[in-house]
Protein backbone atom coordinates (compact mmCIF):
# COMPACT_ATOMS: atom_id res chain seq x y z
CA UNK A 1 0.00 0.00 0.00
CA UNK A 2 1.70 3.41 -0.89
CA UNK A 3 -0.41 5.33 1.65
CA UNK A 4 -1.26 5.03 4.99
CA UNK A 5 -4.28 5.68 6.32
CA UNK A 6 -3.77 8.64 8.36
CA UNK A 7 -2.41 9.98 4.98
CA UNK A 8 -6.01 8.70 3.34
CA UNK A 9 -7.75 10.56 5.55
CA UNK A 10 -5.44 13.79 5.61
CA UNK A 11 -5.65 13.67 1.35
CA UNK A 12 -9.59 13.29 1.22
CA UNK A 13 -9.99 15.94 4.23
CA UNK A 14 -8.03 18.27 1.52
CA UNK A 15 -10.07 17.29 -1.47
CA UNK A 16 -13.35 17.55 -0.11
CA UNK A 17 -12.42 20.99 1.30
CA UNK A 18 -11.49 21.96 -2.49
CA UNK A 19 -14.28 19.95 -3.84
CA UNK A 20 -14.97 22.95 -6.14
CA UNK A 21 -11.24 23.23 -7.36
CA UNK A 22 -11.42 19.29 -7.91
CA UNK A 23 -14.79 19.83 -10.31
CA UNK A 24 -13.07 22.47 -12.33
CA UNK A 25 -10.02 20.01 -13.06
CA UNK A 26 -12.61 17.08 -13.84
CA UNK A 27 -14.71 19.62 -15.90
CA UNK A 28 -17.72 19.03 -14.15
CA UNK A 29 -20.36 22.00 -14.81
CA UNK A 30 -21.97 21.77 -11.09
CA UNK A 31 -24.12 24.74 -9.59
CA UNK A 32 -24.20 25.41 -5.95
CA UNK A 33 -27.25 25.74 -3.99
CA UNK A 34 -26.94 26.00 -0.41
CA UNK A 35 -25.23 22.67 1.71
CA UNK A 36 -25.35 20.68 -2.07
CA UNK A 37 -23.45 21.44 -5.19
CA UNK A 38 -25.85 19.64 -8.22
CA UNK A 39 -24.53 18.16 -11.74
CA UNK A 40 -25.21 15.82 -14.70
CA UNK A 41 -23.55 12.28 -13.12
CA UNK A 42 -19.79 12.06 -14.90
CA UNK A 43 -19.76 8.30 -14.44
CA UNK A 44 -22.49 7.57 -16.47
CA UNK A 45 -22.78 10.47 -19.10
CA UNK A 46 -26.00 11.52 -17.21
CA UNK A 47 -27.94 14.49 -18.99
CA UNK A 48 -30.09 15.24 -15.75
CA UNK A 49 -28.46 18.71 -14.33
CA UNK A 50 -29.47 17.36 -10.91
CA UNK A 51 -29.71 13.95 -11.33
CA UNK A 52 -26.24 14.21 -9.15
CA UNK A 53 -24.84 16.12 -6.09
CA UNK A 54 -22.75 16.03 -3.84
CA UNK A 55 -23.10 17.07 -0.31
CA UNK A 56 -21.13 19.03 1.83
CA UNK A 57 -22.13 18.70 4.86
CA UNK A 58 -21.27 14.49 4.71
CA UNK A 59 -18.52 15.36 1.88
CA UNK A 60 -20.36 12.52 -0.13
CA UNK A 61 -21.65 12.53 -3.53
CA UNK A 62 -25.06 10.56 -4.99
CA UNK A 63 -26.16 9.55 -8.29
CA UNK A 64 -30.08 9.81 -8.09
CA UNK A 65 -31.00 8.30 -11.34
CA UNK A 66 -28.43 5.34 -11.87
CA UNK A 67 -26.97 5.26 -7.91
CA UNK A 68 -23.30 4.93 -9.33
CA UNK A 69 -21.97 5.08 -5.93
CA UNK A 70 -23.23 1.73 -5.78
CA UNK A 71 -21.14 0.41 -8.64
CA UNK A 72 -18.46 -1.63 -8.33
CA UNK A 73 -16.42 0.89 -11.02
CA UNK A 74 -16.57 3.54 -8.25
CA UNK A 75 -15.62 1.09 -5.80
CA UNK A 76 -19.16 0.79 -4.30
CA UNK A 77 -18.31 4.30 -2.65
CA UNK A 78 -20.07 7.97 -2.22
CA UNK A 79 -16.51 9.18 -0.92
CA UNK A 80 -14.60 11.80 -3.26
CA UNK A 81 -11.97 8.67 -4.16
CA UNK A 82 -15.38 6.89 -5.30
CA UNK A 83 -16.70 9.67 -7.63
CA UNK A 84 -13.35 10.28 -8.88
CA UNK A 85 -12.56 6.79 -9.55
CA UNK A 86 -16.00 6.73 -11.04
CA UNK A 87 -14.97 9.05 -13.76
CA UNK A 88 -11.80 8.26 -14.58
CA UNK A 89 -13.31 4.43 -14.82
CA UNK A 90 -15.53 5.90 -17.43
CA UNK A 91 -13.15 7.98 -19.39
CA UNK A 92 -10.54 6.03 -19.96
CA UNK A 93 -12.90 2.95 -20.27
CA UNK A 94 -11.10 0.67 -17.74
CA UNK A 95 -11.21 0.41 -14.06
CA UNK A 96 -9.15 2.42 -12.41
CA UNK A 97 -7.97 1.66 -8.83
CA UNK A 98 -8.48 3.36 -5.24
CA UNK A 99 -5.07 4.14 -5.46
CA UNK A 100 -5.06 5.34 -8.89
CA UNK A 101 -7.82 7.67 -8.08
CA UNK A 102 -5.97 9.07 -4.57
CA UNK A 103 -3.14 9.65 -6.68
CA UNK A 104 -5.02 11.27 -9.45
CA UNK A 105 -6.33 13.94 -6.76
CA UNK A 106 -2.73 14.12 -5.44
CA UNK A 107 -1.50 15.24 -8.72
CA UNK A 108 -4.19 17.37 -9.70
CA UNK A 109 -4.42 19.51 -6.73
CA UNK A 110 -1.01 19.48 -5.76
CA UNK A 111 -0.92 17.77 -2.34
CA UNK A 112 2.46 16.38 -1.20
CA UNK A 113 3.07 13.74 -0.23
CA UNK A 114 6.43 11.54 -0.31
CA UNK A 115 4.86 8.16 -1.08
CA UNK A 116 3.47 9.06 -4.34
CA UNK A 117 4.38 6.50 -6.85
CA UNK A 118 5.55 8.22 -10.00
CA UNK A 119 5.06 5.16 -12.17
CA UNK A 120 1.21 4.45 -11.79
CA UNK A 121 -1.02 4.26 -14.98
CA UNK A 122 0.28 6.21 -17.66
CA UNK A 123 -3.22 7.09 -18.87
CA UNK A 124 -4.12 9.07 -15.74
CA UNK A 125 -0.56 10.94 -16.13
CA UNK A 126 -1.71 11.87 -19.30
CA UNK A 127 -5.17 12.66 -18.52
CA UNK A 128 -3.53 15.35 -15.56
CA UNK A 129 -1.37 17.04 -17.79
CA UNK A 130 -3.94 17.30 -20.50
CA UNK A 131 -6.41 18.69 -18.03
CA UNK A 132 -3.62 21.37 -16.68
CA UNK A 133 -2.66 22.52 -19.97
CA UNK A 134 -6.39 22.92 -20.84
CA UNK A 135 -7.53 25.55 -23.08
CA UNK A 136 -10.17 27.35 -21.21
CA UNK A 137 -12.15 30.24 -23.51
CA UNK A 138 -13.96 31.74 -20.83
CA UNK A 139 -12.74 35.52 -20.66
CA UNK A 140 -12.35 36.74 -16.91
CA UNK A 141 -14.07 39.91 -17.75
CA UNK A 142 -12.32 41.79 -14.45
CA UNK A 143 -8.89 40.89 -16.34
CA UNK A 144 -8.89 38.45 -18.72
CA UNK A 145 -6.40 36.23 -16.10
CA UNK A 146 -7.54 31.98 -15.44
CA UNK A 147 -5.98 31.21 -11.86
CA UNK A 148 -5.07 28.24 -13.90
CA UNK A 149 -2.91 29.99 -16.33
CA UNK A 150 -1.35 32.32 -13.57
CA UNK A 151 -0.16 29.49 -11.33
CA UNK A 152 2.98 27.94 -13.08
CA UNK A 153 3.89 31.56 -12.99
CA UNK A 154 4.10 32.23 -9.63
CA UNK A 155 7.40 32.06 -7.22
CA UNK A 156 6.17 30.72 -3.69
CA UNK A 157 6.58 33.16 -1.03
CA UNK A 158 9.44 32.26 0.80
CA UNK A 159 10.68 35.39 2.28
CA UNK A 160 8.12 36.96 4.21
CA UNK A 161 4.65 35.04 5.25
CA UNK A 162 6.59 31.96 6.50
CA UNK A 163 8.09 34.31 8.98
CA UNK A 164 4.97 35.62 9.97
CA UNK A 165 3.31 32.35 10.80
CA UNK A 166 1.68 31.11 8.18
CA UNK A 167 1.87 27.82 7.24
CA UNK A 168 3.27 26.05 3.85
CA UNK A 169 -0.30 24.87 3.59
CA UNK A 170 -2.06 27.83 3.61
CA UNK A 171 0.84 29.42 1.55
CA UNK A 172 0.18 26.81 -1.10
CA UNK A 173 -4.18 27.03 -0.92
CA UNK A 174 -4.25 31.14 -1.28
CA UNK A 175 -0.77 31.43 -3.96
CA UNK A 176 0.98 33.60 -1.37
CA UNK A 177 3.93 35.03 -3.64
CA UNK A 178 7.11 36.85 -3.51
CA UNK A 179 8.41 39.33 -6.23
CA UNK A 180 12.25 39.93 -5.98
CA UNK A 181 12.20 41.65 -9.53
CA UNK A 182 13.32 45.31 -9.22
CA UNK A 183 11.45 45.78 -12.59
CA UNK A 184 7.97 45.07 -11.01
CA UNK A 185 5.46 46.86 -9.07
CA UNK A 186 5.80 44.12 -6.48
CA UNK A 187 9.50 44.54 -5.74
CA UNK A 188 10.08 43.45 -1.92
CA UNK A 189 6.07 42.68 -1.61
CA UNK A 190 5.22 39.27 -0.90
CA UNK A 191 1.67 39.26 -3.07
CA UNK A 192 -1.76 37.14 -3.77
CA UNK A 193 -4.38 36.79 -6.33
CA UNK A 194 -7.80 37.70 -5.21
CA UNK A 195 -10.51 35.73 -6.88
CA UNK A 196 -13.88 35.92 -8.51
CA UNK A 197 -16.85 34.50 -6.90
CA UNK A 198 -16.25 31.58 -8.86
CA UNK A 199 -12.54 30.77 -7.55
CA UNK A 200 -11.49 30.14 -11.03
CA UNK A 201 -10.48 33.94 -12.40
CA UNK A 202 -8.05 36.28 -10.87
CA UNK A 203 -9.71 39.73 -10.39
CA UNK A 204 -6.52 41.34 -9.29
CA UNK A 205 -3.79 41.29 -7.05
CA UNK A 206 -2.87 42.45 -3.67
CA UNK A 207 0.94 42.85 -2.09
CA UNK A 208 2.32 43.49 1.37
CA UNK A 209 5.33 45.13 1.72
CA UNK A 210 8.14 43.06 3.34
CA UNK A 211 9.49 46.03 5.73
CA UNK A 212 7.92 47.03 9.14
CA UNK A 213 6.37 50.49 9.49
CA UNK A 214 9.12 53.74 10.47
CA UNK A 215 8.27 55.47 13.47
CA UNK A 216 9.61 58.63 12.15
CA UNK A 217 8.28 59.03 8.55
CA UNK A 218 5.55 56.90 8.66
CA UNK A 219 6.18 54.77 5.17
CA UNK A 220 7.56 51.23 5.21
CA UNK A 221 11.08 50.80 4.19
CA UNK A 222 14.23 48.96 5.52
CA UNK A 223 15.59 49.66 8.85
CA UNK A 224 18.86 51.32 7.30
CA UNK A 225 17.63 53.09 4.88
CA UNK A 226 16.98 57.19 5.29
CA UNK A 227 13.57 57.87 5.10
CA UNK A 228 12.64 58.26 1.60
CA UNK A 229 11.17 61.45 0.50
CA UNK A 230 7.30 61.97 1.00
CA UNK A 231 7.09 62.06 -3.35
CA UNK A 232 8.05 58.56 -3.22
CA UNK A 233 5.51 56.90 -0.52
CA UNK A 234 3.33 55.01 -3.13
CA UNK A 235 6.58 52.92 -3.35
CA UNK A 236 6.93 52.67 0.32
CA UNK A 237 2.94 52.50 1.22
CA UNK A 238 2.24 49.35 3.34
CA UNK A 239 -0.24 47.37 0.75
CA UNK A 240 -0.46 47.91 -2.98
CA UNK A 241 -3.00 46.47 -5.10
CA UNK A 242 -3.10 45.55 -8.89
CA UNK A 243 -3.15 48.52 -11.52
CA UNK A 244 -7.32 48.76 -12.15
CA UNK A 245 -7.98 46.43 -8.93
CA UNK A 246 -11.52 47.97 -6.98
CA UNK A 247 -11.44 46.92 -3.58
CA UNK A 248 -15.12 47.62 -3.33
CA UNK A 249 -16.63 45.49 -5.40
CA UNK A 250 -14.95 42.14 -3.91
CA UNK A 251 -14.04 40.51 -0.26
CA UNK A 252 -11.03 38.52 -0.20
CA UNK A 253 -12.22 34.41 0.60
CA UNK A 254 -15.68 35.13 -0.92
CA UNK A 255 -15.04 32.79 -3.09
CA UNK A 256 -14.19 29.78 -0.64
CA UNK A 257 -16.25 31.30 2.56
CA UNK A 258 -19.64 31.45 0.46
CA UNK A 259 -21.05 28.21 1.10
CA UNK A 260 -19.50 28.29 4.83
CA UNK A 261 -21.22 31.20 5.19
CA UNK A 262 -24.58 29.81 4.07
CA UNK A 263 -24.54 26.95 5.99
CA UNK A 264 -23.88 28.74 9.32
CA UNK A 265 -25.62 31.96 8.17
CA UNK A 266 -23.05 33.82 9.43
CA UNK A 267 -20.04 35.64 8.27
CA UNK A 268 -17.06 36.43 9.93
CA UNK A 269 -15.72 39.73 8.84
CA UNK A 270 -12.06 40.80 9.21
CA UNK A 271 -9.70 43.66 7.82
CA UNK A 272 -7.21 41.43 5.86
CA UNK A 273 -6.07 38.54 4.58
CA UNK A 274 -3.45 37.85 7.16
CA UNK A 275 -6.54 37.57 9.82
CA UNK A 276 -8.67 34.75 7.04
CA UNK A 277 -5.65 32.86 6.82
CA UNK A 278 -5.09 32.42 10.55
CA UNK A 279 -8.44 31.67 11.11
CA UNK A 280 -8.62 29.02 8.14
CA UNK A 281 -5.65 27.53 10.58
CA UNK A 282 -8.17 27.39 13.14
CA UNK A 283 -10.54 25.57 11.27
CA UNK A 284 -13.00 28.79 11.14
CA UNK A 285 -13.91 28.70 7.13
CA UNK A 286 -16.56 31.66 6.62
CA UNK A 287 -14.14 34.44 6.96
CA UNK A 288 -14.22 37.06 4.66
CA UNK A 289 -11.91 40.17 4.33
CA UNK A 290 -13.14 43.66 3.40
CA UNK A 291 -9.39 44.62 2.57
CA UNK A 292 -9.65 47.67 4.68
CA UNK A 293 -12.22 49.49 7.33
CA UNK A 294 -15.08 49.97 4.72
CA UNK A 295 -17.99 48.26 3.64
CA UNK A 296 -19.61 49.09 0.05
CA UNK A 297 -22.89 48.19 -1.02
CA UNK A 298 -21.51 45.75 -3.48
CA UNK A 299 -19.25 43.93 -0.38
CA UNK A 300 -23.13 44.18 1.59
CA UNK A 301 -24.91 42.34 -1.34
CA UNK A 302 -22.05 39.67 -1.30
CA UNK A 303 -22.87 38.73 1.92
CA UNK A 304 -26.51 38.85 1.88
CA UNK A 305 -26.42 36.64 -1.60
CA UNK A 306 -24.18 34.24 0.01
CA UNK A 307 -27.31 33.99 2.84
CA UNK A 308 -25.35 35.56 5.99
CA UNK A 309 -27.69 37.12 8.40
CA UNK A 310 -25.18 37.30 11.06
CA UNK A 311 -21.99 39.15 11.01
CA UNK A 312 -19.67 38.69 13.22
CA UNK A 313 -16.93 41.58 12.95
CA UNK A 314 -12.85 40.75 14.30
CA UNK A 315 -11.20 44.21 13.81
CA UNK A 316 -7.76 45.19 14.51
CA UNK A 317 -6.74 46.65 18.02
CA UNK A 318 -6.56 50.20 17.44
CA UNK A 319 -8.49 53.20 17.53
CA UNK A 320 -9.60 52.86 13.61
CA UNK A 321 -10.38 49.59 14.36
CA UNK A 322 -12.83 50.70 17.07
CA UNK A 323 -14.01 53.72 14.83
CA UNK A 324 -15.34 51.39 12.80
CA UNK A 325 -17.31 49.80 15.04
CA UNK A 326 -19.63 52.40 15.45
CA UNK A 327 -19.56 53.13 11.53
CA UNK A 328 -20.51 49.34 10.82
CA UNK A 329 -23.48 49.90 13.66
CA UNK A 330 -24.78 52.49 11.79
CA UNK A 331 -24.93 51.12 8.32
CA UNK A 332 -25.39 47.48 8.33
CA UNK A 333 -28.01 47.45 11.72
CA UNK A 334 -31.43 47.29 9.01
CA UNK A 335 -29.39 44.23 7.23
CA UNK A 336 -27.14 41.74 9.54
CA UNK A 337 -27.21 41.08 13.27
CA UNK A 338 -24.43 42.74 14.38
CA UNK A 339 -21.73 40.79 16.89
CA UNK A 340 -18.43 42.51 17.33
CA UNK A 341 -15.38 40.79 18.90
CA UNK A 342 -13.85 43.70 21.30
CA UNK A 343 -10.33 44.56 20.67
CA UNK A 344 -9.95 44.51 24.46
CA UNK A 345 -10.67 40.85 24.65
CA UNK A 346 -8.53 39.76 21.73
CA UNK A 347 -5.16 40.22 20.06
CA UNK A 348 -5.45 41.19 16.35
CA UNK A 349 -5.68 38.16 14.50
CA UNK A 350 -2.63 37.66 11.89
CA UNK A 351 -1.07 38.06 15.06
CA UNK A 352 -2.17 35.33 17.20
CA UNK A 353 -0.93 31.19 16.97
CA UNK A 354 -3.53 28.78 15.69
CA UNK A 355 -3.76 27.70 19.64
CA UNK A 356 -5.05 31.40 20.93
CA UNK A 357 -7.20 31.63 18.22
CA UNK A 358 -9.11 28.05 19.31
CA UNK A 359 -8.94 29.44 22.76
CA UNK A 360 -10.09 32.42 22.60
CA UNK A 361 -12.06 33.04 19.35
CA UNK A 362 -13.42 30.14 17.96
CA UNK A 363 -15.48 29.53 21.45
CA UNK A 364 -17.21 33.08 20.96
CA UNK A 365 -18.09 32.64 17.54
CA UNK A 366 -19.62 29.53 18.25
CA UNK A 367 -21.66 30.61 20.86
CA UNK A 368 -22.48 33.65 18.53
CA UNK A 369 -24.07 31.55 16.10
CA UNK A 370 -25.67 29.35 17.88
CA UNK A 371 -27.30 32.11 19.50
CA UNK A 372 -28.20 33.89 16.76
CA UNK A 373 -27.88 31.73 13.33
CA UNK A 374 -31.27 29.73 13.46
Amino acid sequence: MLFSQNQIDQIQDCACDRITELFDILEIDYEEGGVYCHFSCPVHNGDNSRGCFWSFKTNSWKCCTRHCEKNSITGNSSSVFGLVRGILSNRLDKNISFISAVQYICNSLNINTQNIDNDYDQEIVDLVKKQKKNDYNTPNKACGMRLSDIKPLLTKDDKYYPFRGISQNIIDRYHISFCDNRDKAFYNRAFFPILDESGKFVVGFSARIIYDKCQSCGLYHHKNMNCPDRKYQGLFCKWKHSYGFNVEQYLYNYWSAKRHICYHKAAIVCEGPGDIWKLEEAGIKNGVAIMGLNISKQQRRLLQKAGALTLIFILDNDDAGKKAIEKFEKELIHYFRLIFITPNSINDVGDMITKDIMDKIKPIIDIAEKRYVS
